[in-house]
């Protein structure tokens, strides 16, 4: 029996903080937009699908289409979902990836914390809020299929009362 992994959620430094040095924004930029192409290849072989959570309205348009050619060509990838979350800083940043992760994935119904770690870390706080909690001190890069059927196992076992 497979099982699909949900998301992983990996956050950029913020790229657009108007107070730092242009040359180091177009530098991060450039990274980001050879760290995409780079790997897109390899993301495909991998099946795993590409999000970007990101204002669009403020890249440079080469990222932007390097960005729009990693979605469409893994949008129909199944085995991981790695979603880049580039250059959040403000409210602004912050409403527009609320709305982009809304739209991605629906509401947990399990939330499996790793490594030992008794907190969310501010990890889909709303989405989460009726989700059964699972906690593990295995790490997250040490988590195997047999770690997820051990957690299914216990959600199994639990009785669902989605807040009453």
């Amino acid at each position: 029996m497979k099982h699909h992994w949900h998301p992983d959620v990996f956050h950029a430094r913020n790229c657009h903080n108007n107070h730092g040095n242009q040359d180091e924004v177009d530098s991060l930029m450039m990274l980001c937009e050879e760290g995409i192409r780079s790997n897109l290849e390899e993301s495909i072989k991998q099946d795993i699908q590409i999000s970007v959570i990101v204002d669009r309205t403020r890249l440079p348009e080469s990222l932007l289409k390097v960005i729009t050619e990693a979605e469409e060509k893994t949008r129909a990838n199944s085995r991981l979902h790695l979603i880049l979350a580039i250059g959040h800083g403000g409210k602004k940043d912050v409403l527009q990836a609320c709305k982009k992760i809304g739209t991605l994935f629906p509401f947990p119904d399990l939330l499996i914390r790793t490594s030992g770690e008794f907190r969310l870390s501010n990890l889909l706080l709303y989405k989460s809020a009726y989700a059964e909690l699972y906690f593990t001190k295995t790490l997250s890069l040490d988590f195997k299929e047999e770690d997820f059927i051990t957690a299914l196992k216990e959600y199994q076992e639990r009785k669902r009362r989605y807040g009453r």
